[in-house]
């Protein structure tokens, strides 16, 4: 079975116990688990005081009742520390169990107790993760440059911080300059340059949180589908594109078509529907214009 032997360090520390009795350098260990660890594996070969390892001696290794942990099982007689249970960073980070060393080797048998300082050592096993697969934003034109938009926020289920850091990102799917920007630590949208309807209708965008775990190879991340809605304002003036001369004989019948006036508004909906009216000219009502043709 594998073996965590070279992730083994021992405190060189004295650790007072509830009792007052001080715990020697000898008698405590640390070691660092990785999460990921499976169950039933060597955690470790003890390296017990050479005390304890004299020959012929007959020793008994137990994990103290009272430690509440079902993680961690002891060989009774190598004193092989097994991991019995997944380990979850996330859940617990830190366990000390207290190892007692039985000695029947003399009459009547003595006791020593062994503290152990288990780390567990996060693995990113979690990805960033994005609350909706699709996102629709709404921005009005013409706004100034640097507005909030959105802020997205993904979480990450990591405990450690690199981890859990996350980094935002953005590309564009149709092509040209990308009117916005995101920022990388907050995921704070803003627009990069001024937006005009009448030229871009709407953004498609894909948004990815990724972590930032120290291994490139390591890194998970989470992407979004978002799309951006350019809303119109009207900041448009309606243009005449029709003839500005008509020419009509005299006596001709009442009702009789003189002219038709076109006029167009790039704006959208109700900001570009357009509307006619004499202003000036026709003081004998000669004529009527319909106000919507």
């Amino acid at each position: 079975m594998p073996s965590l032997q070279g992730h083994a360090a021992v405190y060189i520390q004295v650790v007072p116990l509830p009792n007052g009795r001080p715990v020697s350098s000898q008698d405590f260990k640390h070691f660092v688990i990785p999460e990921n660890f499976k169950p039933a594996q060597v955690l470790n070969s003890l390296k017990w005081p050479d005390h304890h390892l004299t020959t012929n001696r007959k020793l008994h290794f137990s994990i103290a009742k009272d430690n509440d942990d079902v993680h961690f099982e002891i060989d009774s007689l190598t004193g092989d520390l097994f991991l019995s249970k997944e380990l979850d960073y996330e859940t617990a980070s830190h366990f000390l169990l207290q190892v007692i060393i039985k000695d029947y080797s003399n009459n009547p048998p003595q006791n020593s107790t062994v503290f152990l300082s288990i780390d567990v050592e996060d693995q990113n096993d979690h990805s960033p993760c994005f609350q909706d697969d699709f996102v629709v934003i709404g921005v009005e034109e013409n706004v100034p440059v640097g507005t909030l938009v959105y802020t997205f926020d993904a979480k990450d289920g990591d405990g450690s911080f690199l981890n859990s850091k996350i980094q935002y990102s953005l590309e564009m799917s149709n092509m040209g300059k990308n009117p916005f920007l995101i920022h990388p630590s907050y995921g704070i949208l803003t627009t990069a340059f001024p937006l005009d309807r009448e030229n871009i209708h709407s953004v498609i965008l894909t948004v990815s949180a990724a972590d930032q775990a120290i291994n490139l190879t390591d890194r998970r991340l989470d992407s979004l589908a978002v799309k951006i809605v350019i809303l119109d304002i009207n900041d448009n003036s309606p243009s005449f594109i029709s003839s500005s001369l008509s020419y009509i004989m005299e006596d001709v019948e009442v009702g009789f078509l003189v002219h038709r006036i076109i006029a167009e508004d790039p704006d959208e909906g109700r900001n570009g529907q357009v509307t006619y009216h004499i202003l000036s000219g026709n003081e004998n009502k000669a004529f009527a214009l319909d106000k919507i043709t």
